[in-house]
């Protein structure tokens, strides 16, 4: 899109406006370096996400997103039997209480939501 018609419709105040709302610094930067959507695929994917982030906060009461500690070492050393501190349990139960009702909603367009917020994946 030229950058005439992006300074006519302001996206740079909007998208300055949700980046406010971010609560990690990394979001907020990837917020602001977001440019719209050339093409139809792209945008109906995105659409889709959008839906998904709907259905997870609105309808199966996920909650508002947070900002999480990285659990994967201390899932992995779960996994294999070590006991973890009482700091490392509440960080992943924090984690798993956001995730849960995610995973118990219909299968459909969640696919690709459960793919990026699964602290099991991978």
């Amino acid at each position: 899109m030229d950058d005439k018609i992006l300074e006519k419709l302001e996206l740079n105040k909007i998208f300055s406006a949700v980046a406010s709302y971010a609560v990690l610094s990394e979001t907020k930067r990837e917020i602001l370096a977001e440019k719209p959507c050339a093409d139809t695929n792209g945008a109906e994917k995105l659409l889709d996400l959008t839906a998904e982030a709907d259905a997870a906060l609105f309808r199966h009461g996920v909650g508002r997103i947070e900002a999480f500690t990285p659990c994967e070492d201390e899932l992995a050393r779960a996994a294999k039997g070590s006991s973890l501190s009482c700091g490392e349990l509440l960080a992943v139960c924090g984690l798993l209480a956001i995730w849960q009702p995610a995973a118990q909603a219909p299968v459909g367009k969640w696919s690709i939501l459960l793919t990026f917020t699964s602290p099991l994946a991978g």
